[in-house]
């Protein structure tokens, strides 16, 4: 059975799922999401301290782990994601999302294909998906209605620039309390 947005909203409001389960609904599909373990904790820490010291909260939006709807059918929940401070939350799509990114722990798979190609679909510009194992930037940019045409991935030492957002660049190496 396919679901909507509204009718998981509904499902939450009549207690059938609970509000904070770790759902994501992706083509109409619920797709359970694995509980964040000690690592996935330390990247949110540091990525939220990254973002949040590095962009201006006049110019800027930047929401962790928050629905994202993309369409009727496709609420994903990036881990962080930024857009314009123009907008209000729910007037953001794919393409007013200046930057998005996954933090993969034991969905690195699920980030790289699934998501890429949904987040590719509704025209998200620039995509990372933060290897936690490896400790890479997998970067996707150009996105067509199949996925996204550009894909390079960064080691932890190297510097990777936001594409819409200058001046923002990351090093994973550079994060606190990630580790080595």
């Amino acid at each position: 059975m396919r679901f909507t947005i509204d009718q998981v909203r509904a499902m939450v409001a009549a207690g059938v799922i609970e509000k904070n389960a770790p759902l994501q609904l992706i083509d109409g599909e619920l797709i359970e999401m694995p509980a964040d373990g000690p690592r996935h904790r330390d990247y949110t820490n540091a990525l939220g301290v990254w973002l949040f010291g590095s962009l201006d909260p006049g110019r800027f939006v930047v929401l962790p782990q928050s629905t994202l709807e993309l369409s009727e059918e496709n609420g994903p929940e990036p881990d962080w994601y930024v857009f314009g401070a123009e907008l209000r939350t729910a007037e953001v799509r794919g393409p007013d999302v200046l930057l998005a990114v996954e933090q993969s722990d034991t969905t690195l798979s699920f980030d790289l294909n699934r998501k890429a190609t949904l987040y590719a679909r509704f025209g998200i510009r620039d995509y990372w998906v933060v290897d936690l194992e490896r400790r890479r930037v997998h970067v996707h940019r150009d996105p067509t209605a199949a996925g996204y045409e550009t894909r390079r991935v960064f080691a932890a030492h190297e510097a990777v620039e936001a594409l819409l957002i200058p001046g923002l660049n990351l090093r994973i190496e550079d994060l606190p309390r990630v580790g080595g």
